[in-house]
């Protein structure tokens, strides 16, 4: 009697994984959607026959500290019944928000509820972190047609890399300049408030000029 408990639990539990999906998730999708979902057409970019995306709100240079608004939009070409739709949105760095209930935060990124399976536009807002790193998002949309497998669904998406704001051009994020309107300085090893370049002793502090050239500070 016991063992055959546990075979009705073992089949019980592996229905939940192999049970077919004909619509996007209700409550939306992890980690799982950040490369697309397998189960339902896998992660194909754009654009395919069945749909398209557009992700629009963010700047191809960033600025720390920033919140950015961005539109997550998918195309549909000539499907029927629109009601199934679903879309995921994540980044390396930042911090995501959301203002309606289309929308919630899920595993570090954003995807739809229950309601926002009624859409094919979600709105979603990003504060950048300091200017330090490239970050690249990936924005994934979903359209099921309802069926009782996978056969019909299809997940489309694309990818997006912001860059850090530089000032001075120099090649330096402002994040990690410490001259951030300097192009000839970026860093300041003894922080006596010189410049390296400009430093004729960046490792020691009491000391930034030999006028005369002796190998010995002014001071």
């Amino acid at each position: 009697m016991y063992m055959n408990r546990r075979w009705v639990l073992f089949f019980s539990i592996s229905l939940l994984f192999f049970s077919p999906l004909g619509q996007s998730m209700p409550n939306g999708i992890g980690t799982a959607g950040d490369v697309g979902c397998t189960c339902h057409g896998g992660a194909q970019l754009i654009p395919n026959d069945y749909l398209n995306i557009s992700f629009t709100g963010l700047p191809e240079v960033y600025t720390g500290n920033t919140t950015y608004e961005l539109t997550v939009e998918l195309h549909l070409y000539d499907l029927e019944n629109e009601l199934r739709n679903g879309y995921r949105v994540s980044a390396e760095h930042g911090t995501f928000a959301v203002n309606d209930s289309s929308s919630h935060i899920m595993d570090n990124g954003v995807t739809q509820t229950g309601a926002g399976m009624e859409q094919i536009i979600w709105t979603i807002y990003w504060t950048a972190p300091e200017p330090i790193h490239n970050i690249t998002f990936r924005a994934s949309a979903f359209w099921g047609d309802g069926g009782a497998g996978s056969g019909g669904d299809a997940w489309v998406t694309t990818l997006f890399t912001t860059l850090p704001i530089d000032s001075d051009s120099d090649g330096v994020p402002d994040g990690t300049d410490i001259f951030p309107e300097d192009a000839n300085e970026t860093l300041d090893t003894d922080q006596d408030g010189v410049g390296d370049n400009a430093d004729a002793f960046p490792n020691d502090s009491n000391e930034t000029l030999d006028s005369d050239k002796d190998g010995f500070g002014d001071n």
